[in-house]
């Protein structure tokens, strides 16, 4: 099933060439051995969405690669690309499918997310914006474990030479607003 791997792995330049052949459209809404379409597969978005799914995945060889290409692929927008193509060319749209594999396979316990997407209408929308959110929580704890680390570390130097607690307070709220957080309020 060539359309479904290609819609899953963000190649809309191979979605547009297979639907451009005149045998493209038969193969439009077939399922591969998931169960999935490749509309399905562009609503699910797993390669941009994982942190949706797996909120608690600590695992560098997932996490490293997703963000290092979040940047890039958030401007390119391949799902949507992907979507688009698939609508224009006769896809049938249902993502049922799509959500009950998600439902089934993601180890997300959050009962508001899970409703979220059982319901949705958009679900690429919804998985987006879920594990953008949850992105954003692993990069705050990142940074409240680095300030604590840091706190730490200035307690080390020798007095003489340690910053001001006030000095401290300002690099540490220069540290939040370079990743683009609001600094704690002491």
């Amino acid at each position: 099933m060539v359309l479904p791997r290609a819609a899953v792995r963000r190649f809309h330049f191979l979605v547009e060439l297979i639907l451009s052949d005149e045998r493209g459209g038969q193969w439009i809404n077939n399922r591969d051995s998931t169960g999935l379409t490749a509309y399905e597969y562009g609503q699910l978005a797993m390669s941009e969405t994982i942190l949706a799914c797996h909120p608690d995945m600590d695992n560098p060889f997932v996490l490293v690669p997703f963000f290092v290409k979040l940047p890039y692929y958030a401007h390119r927008k391949p799902y949507p690309r992907i979507h688009k193509l698939l609508i224009e060319a006769g896809a049938d749209t249902s993502s049922r499918s799509a959500k009950e594999f998600w439902l089934s396979r993601c180890s997300q316990s959050d009962a508001a997310v899970r409703t979220n997407v059982e319901y949705s209408e958009d679900l690429y929308s919804t998985l987006t914006e879920v594990s953008l959110a949850v992105g954003r929580e692993k990069q705050l704890k990142d940074l409240e474990d680095r300030v604590e680390l840091f706190r730490e570390l200035i307690q080390l130097m020798p007095a003489a030479t340690r910053p001001s607690s006030f000095e401290l307070e300002q690099q540490i709220q220069q540290m939040y607003r370079d990743e683009g957080f609001e600094p704690p309020q002491n």
